[in-house]
């Protein structure tokens, strides 16, 4: 069941009705609560950020916060987050900016720990740029830490948010102990001794934020507030060496001079400290979670060798041994079957943090392709004719005959017990050493082709995509097995990908999902909502369709050449304007219904509300139908642009 709605969101979502729709809320703290939403006119997904009314109703943050937030939505970069829209309506402040589907640098690393070098790199020098571009335009940051900086899911690029919210926090009274100690660990010994701050302040704390992501630790740590900032202004953090050794020299040089008491010993600006720290490797790394999925999965090749082994060996050595061993069959049979069963049971396990973690199979595809890229990379770089990919694949195949060949030998060397062929016994226990001999070879033979695809290409445990069982993930099977082991389990709510439906789809479901939890009387009485809100989905997507159509004729048409066509021209725009004006009233009129079926279901709103949106939405979506219905006029207009 989806959480209730809290005061903050109904309050905002009835300011935003027809021009973006609220799905949840992402997170929240001293200085915001973050929603998901969807932009109607554009059906896209959407982050918005409210300013907590606290500071909202005190007029010089809340000026200052629209003028820091306007300041920073003029910044236009690949790795900042774009702000659309800064707005304050009554005491609801808030600015509109793009959804990154992903999660923050913080929760990344309290997920699964440091980041690999590679990909810590990536993050450092994409961040540098954000910040060097905004500090070429007069922007200073002034609150860099891994919670300001997301990543996406898909590219894993690094994102910069929240330029101007920390001019906001040092004025506030109103921001908690536990907030100020959070951000304090990232901040410049100029910033907490009240001097001037230019960009190399932001360098400083971008250097604390490295240094987190490569350990997982803070550089300056105290057991309260004024030790932190002590040793912040007086002590050296503890060497990047020390604490992880295989950092390359190069990256911990950078870091640590980011983290320098004096500003002037500092980078001079980001593209030099992105330059410092190194290239980037293009491939980039899966989540640790999935890494172990990988890993746990080769065995998964080991337990088809042994079904294969348990099906040509169990019979004949029950049929041999059982009257006279049964203990030997017995612990033969129970080695077989650990060996079969346990692999895909760790398999299902390490599947199952991963669905803990918000991660999916689309995740661990990825996680394939970019091993299959890496692979071809290496191979065409070092001009193999056989692909590294083909060696792997191969040594598995190698290993696959190497268990036929030691469950034949396994035949021939019981074979004289079995009764009825004691004749023949000379000749099958040869076959027997014979077929072992094979199967040892073909063993030896998966094993060489391992060490020379590894050697060679240098695969490192991240890029070695097909070896194992990780052949079978890439399958059908793998998307069953994360099936199977997200049996009882739900995804993290902050992980899961904004809906792909369109806004009125998503209105609809949720409105209808609140109406059947209404009692049953309530059902009763408002029988008709359901169909009512299967009428207005229906005709916003009309009117959506309507409005593409007219886009597309008036991108075709042209400037026109004839003032009749000028003409003709200005009605399309016009029409077009008014579709998207009817569009955004039939969902308002949809969002209406939604937002007092959660003020009922939260205990605030009453049914006389209820009543008065079902009958205003029965009044839209009849002038909705009446507008479908006069189609002709814009059918001549069309005619007459082509």
């Amino acid at each position: 069941m989806p959480a209730p709605a809290t005061p903050e969101f109904l309050l905002l979502q009835q300011a935003l009705a027809g021009r973006y729709s609220l799905e949840r809320e992402l997170g929240r703290g001293g200085m915001g609560i973050v929603f998901l939403a969807r932009d109607v006119a554009l059906d896209r997904p959407v982050a918005i950020k409210l300013l907590p009314p606290a500071l909202a109703q005190q007029p010089d943050l809340r000026e200052r916060f629209l003028r820091e937030a306007r300041t920073a939505a003029r910044l236009s970069h690949p790795n900042i987050v774009p702000i659309h829209l800064v707005e304050a309506r009554d005491d609801l402040v808030y600015f509109v900016m793009a959804f990154v589907d992903g999660e923050t640098l913080g929760q990344r690393v309290r997920r699964g720990g440091a980041l690999g070098t590679a990909q810590a790199t990536r993050v450092i020098q994409e961040v540098a740029w954000a910040l060097a571009y905004a500090h070429g335009r007069g922007v200073v940051h002034r609150d860099v830490k891994p919670d300001n900086i997301l990543l996406d899911k898909d590219s894993g690029r690094a994102m910069v948010t929240d330029f101007g919210i920390a001019r906001l926090a040092e004025a506030s009274p109103l921001t908690g102990a536990g907030e100020l100690m959070g951000t304090t660990h990232y901040m410049s010994p100029e910033a907490l001794s009240g001097k001037d701050q230019d960009g190399r302040s932001d360098l400083f704390s971008l250097g604390v934020t490295a240094y987190y992501a490569l350990t997982a630790l803070l550089p300056f740590e105290g057991p309260t507030l004024p030790a932190v900032i002590a040793r912040i202004l007086t002590e050296d953090p503890p060497r990047l060496a020390l604490q992880r050794k295989e950092i390359p020299p190069r990256l911990a040089e950078a870091v640590e001079r980011c983290l320098a008491k004096d500003a002037a010993a500092r980078f001079a600006s980001g593209e030099e400290l992105a330059e410092a720290v190194g290239t980037v490797d293009s491939v980039g790394e899966s989540a640790p979670q999935i890494r172990y999925l990988l890993k746990v999965s080769h065995e998964l090749d080991t337990a088809f060798g042994m079904v294969i082994l348990g099906g040509l060996v169990i019979p004949p050595l029950v049929s041999a041994l059982w009257a006279t061993q049964p203990q030997t069959v017995l612990l033969v049979s129970f080695i077989l079957g650990a060996q079969v069963v346990l692999a895909p049971l760790a398999t299902v396990n390490a599947a199952r943090e991963a669905i803990r973690a918000g991660l999916g199979y689309a995740d661990l595809r990825r996680a394939l392709d970019r091993a299959a890229k890496a692979t071809r990379e290496e191979s065409e770089v070092l001009g193999f004719t056989d692909s590294p990919q083909s060696l792997v694949k191969r040594r598995g195949d190698w290993k696959r005959i190497g268990h036929v060949g030691v469950a034949l030998g396994f035949l021939g060397v019981l074979a004289p017990n079995i009764p009825g062929v004691a004749d023949t016994g000379n000749w099958l226990r040869a076959f027997g050493v014979a077929s072992f001999a094979v199967g040892a070879l073909c063993y030896g033979a998966s094993f060489a082709l391992r060490f020379v695809s590894a050697t060679r290409v240098r695969l490192t445990s991240a890029h070695a995509g097909s070896q194992g069982g990780e052949w079978l993930l890439g399958t059908w099977l793998g998307k069953w097995l994360f099936r199977l082991a997200g049996i009882g389990l739900r995804s993290k709510a902050q992980n899961q990908p904004p809906s792909a439906e369109r806004t009125e789809v998503v209105l609809a479901l949720a409105a209808g999902d609140l109406f059947g939890r209404l009692p049953t009387d309530l059902k009763r009485r408002f029988g008709e909502v359901p169909e009512l809100i299967h009428r207005l989905e229906r005709e916003a997507e009309r009117l959506r369709t309507r409005e593409a159509h007219l886009g597309h004729a008036l991108a075709t048409a042209g400037s026109g050449s004839s003032e009749r066509q000028r003409g003709v021209l200005m009605e399309l725009e016009g029409a077009k304007a008014d579709v998207r004006a009817r569009l955004g009233t039939a969902v308002a009129a949809l969002e209406n219904i939604r937002l007092d079926l959660l003020k009922l279901e939260a205990g605030v709103g009453s049914a006389d509300d209820l009543t008065a949106a079902v009958e205003q939405a029965r009044a839209i979506g009849d002038a909705v139908e009446g507008e479908l219905k006069a189609r002709r006029e814009v059918r001549d207009l069309l005619s007459e642009t082509t």
